[in-house]
């Protein structure tokens, strides 16, 4: 008698093993700016943008860093990103328009786009340079130094054969786009912090108003006094969540997050009365040495503001 049966059984099982072998969807992988979410009503216009102030400390040019984020899996190889830039832009209000106006290779330059071997996010390395140009743009905006004074560079990342790009997060009311993101830069003498200062009414009367009329003399002065490096004033203000992302990436979300990190919770009480008193001081202490006031570069005397009754010089 022949049995069959234990073969029929053998053969299932080559079968079944065969059959195990199920192939998996794999995804394309996809690349955008990495934005913190939108918090509250001025952070949701600021998330794709930032604001840089150049050649005050005779800088001729700066490299700056913009998040970018992949989906998908890693690569044991760099990855490319590329990028190019937007000469045509969203309207901010409907009116001006937001397109580059830097030249590349003259004003900026894209150093490296690349996400890392082993990494979900990387960055974009943008070289700013100092140019005549920057200066002519910065100095005719100069009145109105609150609204992205001196070039703008407006980048898009498009697809290539790393990454797809058909992962968007826009909003239609602004031309947002998790695929573009703007680097505002000058090289105002202002420092960056008195000048977000002076566009906000809660840290005017901190900053801008209570150390008085900005002049180059006085600066100099204030942070001899107070032993501050001068680039201590000049944070970079745009995408942050919050003071530890400020930390990691040093972009500060506004002047509150750069000051609460930098002199604790009290900095108003601190500068109030502590920096504007100990700079006054000193200025009736150059008075008394050198039998006159600290004059300023406009032949004015230094003074600081006396808003809080402060004032003993």
């Amino acid at each position: 008698m022949t049995y069959l049966l234990p073969l029929c059984f053998l053969g299932a099982a080559t079968l079944s093993c065969v059959k195990d072998k199920i192939e998996l969807y794999e995804s394309p992988a996809r690349v955008f700016f990495n934005y913190a979410p939108a918090t509250d009503a001025w952070y949701a216009t600021h998330v794709d943008s930032v604001v840089v102030n150049i050649g005050k400390f005779g800088e001729t040019e700066r490299v700056i860093e913009l998040s970018i984020k992949t989906m998908g899996r890693t690569s044991d190889v760099d990855r490319a990103v590329e990028v190019v830039t937007v000469t045509t832009g969203v309207r901010d209000g409907g009116v001006q328009e937001l397109g580059t106006t830097a030249v590349e290779g003259t004003d900026f330059e894209i150093v490296e786009a690349v996400i890392p071997a082993g990494k979900i996010d990387g960055v974009i390395k943008v070289k700013l340079i100092n140019t005549d140009h920057l200066t002519q743009a910065t100095a005719d905006a100069e009145p109105n130094v609150a609204k992205y004074p001196g070039l703008r560079i407006r980048l898009r990342i498009v697809e290539n054969g790393n990454f797809r790009t058909d992962f968007v997060i826009e909003d239609e009311a602004t031309g947002r786009s998790n695929l573009e993101y703007t680097v505002n830069y000058n090289n105002l003498q202002v420092p960056s912090l008195f000048v977000q200062s002076a566009a906000n009414n809660t840290f005017r009367a901190i900053i801008t108003e209570g150390f008085g009329a900005w002049s180059k003399v006085k600066f100099d002065f204030i942070c001899q006094t107070l032993r501050l490096d001068p680039q201590w004033w000049d944070p970079v203000f745009g995408t942050s969540s919050g003071i530890e992302e400020s930390i990691e990436t040093g972009i500060w979300r506004n002047a509150a997050d750069y000051l609460t990190n930098r002199l604790g919770a009290n900095y108003q009480a601190i500068i109030k009365a502590v920096w504007i008193r100990e700079v006054n001081r000193a200025l009736r202490d150059y008075k008394t040495e050198n039998g006159a006031p600290l004059l300023d570069e406009n032949n004015q005397e230094v003074r600081l503001a006396d808003m809080w009754g402060i004032i003993d010089i």
